[in-house]
């Protein structure tokens, strides 16, 4: 493309030497008898140089400088400029008028063709740095923005990661929202969810609004107000001010505008983010990319609470089926046994506190308090007779009795229990030594639960009444699990047991 050169002079000898003169180099020339013509063609199109002479009729070279300020005040091209008033001062108010080079009429024209060479190249080269100072200057703009963008969406995907609930987040996520310092919004805002009518906008979270505020926005349905059309055209709503498009109003109300994002997933509408700002704001692109990319990772976030949630209420609602299941096992064991009823549920609770007492996960103790209930599962296959035989068992009996745990670990082992319920039905009778059964397990190989209802066994065994003898007496229970305690019995859970007891444990409460 080629560079456009302007002469201004009156003179037209002037003007047909500087246009033969520079034409030679591949320059377009154009030509203006006086600054009202130049300054016509300076609006149609911008040349890449002039060449002023300061004296002509019409309008002279420093009324033209002044106007061509009004006109183009960004890209002021280079200026050269001819005059036969040669004195300093003259010179110097030409460079004050934002003129690049003077020459004094008569002028040698070659001086003149070098001159108009090398102001181009370095007005391009100075054009050059400027472009790419600009974009150096964009591209780091752009980079503080995204930075900003991603710093908070960082703090909130850090802030949802925190074992609070969905409602405990929304109030941090406003608050954190409203605390970024670079943000000219007000301290005022709002989380709108959806809920059971996905047609309308329920409160769920806000700040520094006042109480008729609160009142008027706890339901706004879609379409209502700016939130409810945010809601309902899935697209951020700004507002300067409270105008005729504000329908929710209240008597006091200070005059503001807003900033009303809606929380949107996989097409759906969750929510509204609502910010408020002061009167008079303007609409801000960065602010609503901001907005936008912050409400991206809202309705993320509260999709994955809700599963959690939803994955929560699964999850004990199960467990609370499996606990039925396992106490009407427990009751249909009572049944067979009446003479040891409530056995299992009194080892379950002296082997659940054990474990507190020794600081165990709580799915380690839950999984505890479900295998005591039902530890005894397998004697529904043992006789009657020989469950309440008032003497002592013969050796056969025995054996018959010592089946228990296995067909108690039988008839659990393909239920999916929170835990190996199983495993510890099968190995409450094992023995740190290798003496107990079925499986003659010794020390680390017996799981830690079964190690524990072991011992929560043979206390709450000891300490009741059997068809075979008189309760023995909790005294008498310390005294059998301090005597074997390394031998028969883990010592740490022995320890732990004593420690309960001591704290005044009793199998009521």
């Amino acid at each position: 493309m080629k560079d456009i050169i302007m002469v201004i002079d009156d003179d037209e000898s002037v003007r047909l030497a500087v246009n033969k003169i520079l034409q030679r180099d591949g320059y377009e020339i154009i030509t203006a008898i006086n600054g009202i013509e130049a300054l016509d063609s300076c609006k149609k199109q911008q040349p890449s140089l002039i060449v002023l002479d300061m004296k002509m009729p019409g309008m002279g070279g420093v009324e033209f400088l002044e106007e061509l300020k009004t006109i183009s005040q960004k890209n002021v091209c280079p200026i050269i400029v001819l005059s036969g008033h040669a004195n300093d001062d003259y010179i110097e108010k030409c460079f004050e008028w934002g003129t690049i080079a003077f020459l004094t009429k008569p002028f040698n024209i070659y001086e003149l063709r070098g001159m108009v060479r090398n102001i181009l190249r370095l007005s391009k080269t100075e054009q050059a740095l400027r472009n790419e100072i600009h974009e150096r200057w964009e591209a780091e703009k752009k980079l503080r923005h995204n930075y900003r963008i991603q710093s908070v969406i960082a703090l909130l995907l850090s802030k949802s990661l925190e074992n609070i609930d969905i409602h405990e987040y929304l109030n941090e996520a406003i608050n954190l929202i409203m605390s970024i310092p670079w943000l000219t919004f007000e301290n005022k805002g709002a989380i709108f969810l959806t809920e059971n009518n996905p047609s309308e906008l329920v409160l769920k979270a806000h700040r520094g609004l006042p109480d008729e505020n609160i009142k008027q926005c706890n339901i706004v349905p879609f379409g209502t107000c700016h939130c409810g059309q945010a809601a309902l055209q899935q697209k951020i709503i700004f507002t300067p001010t409270t105008d005729d498009s504000h329908t929710i109003r209240y008597e006091g109300m200070s005059p503001h505008g807003h900033y009303c994002t809606p929380l949107v997933y996989n097409d759906k509408t969750l929510g509204v983010l609502n910010i408020y700002l002061r009167a008079g704001h303007s609409d801000d692109s960065g602010e609503k990319e901001i907005l936008s990319a912050v409400s991206n990772a809202l309705a993320s976030v509260i999709v994955r609470k809700r599963a959690e949630e939803h994955q929560q209420h699964s999850i004990e609602r199960l467990n609370r089926n499996i606990k039925d299941v396992v106490e009407a096992m427990s009751h249909a064991v009572e049944a067979k046994d009446p003479y040891t009823a409530g056995h299992q549920r009194r080892v379950s609770l002296l082997a659940v506190r054990i474990a507190q007492k020794m600081e165990l996960p709580d799915d380690v103790t839950d999984c505890i308090e479900l295998a005591g209930i039902i530890h005894d599962l397998g004697k529904i296959a043992i006789p009657s007779e020989i469950l309440s035989k008032p003497g002592q068992l013969n050796k056969i009996e025995f054996s018959l009795i010592k089946t228990h745990s296995k067909v108690g670990y039988d008839i659990l082992k393909d239920i999916e229990f929170p835990g190996p319920v199983a495993e510890v039905v099968l190995q409450h009778h094992e023995r740190l030594n290798g003496t107990g059964y079925p499986a003659g397990l010794k020390a680390e190989e017996i799981l830690i639960e079964a190690r524990i209802m072991c011992v929560a066994d043979v206390v709450e065994a000891m300490a009741f009444h059997r068809p075979y003898r008189a309760a023995l007496g909790i005294e008498k229970a310390v005294e059998e699990i301090t005597k074997n305690s390394g031998i028969l019995y883990d010592p740490v859970v022995v320890e732990a047991c004593i420690e309960v007891i001591k704290t005044g444990f009793t199998f009521e409460s």
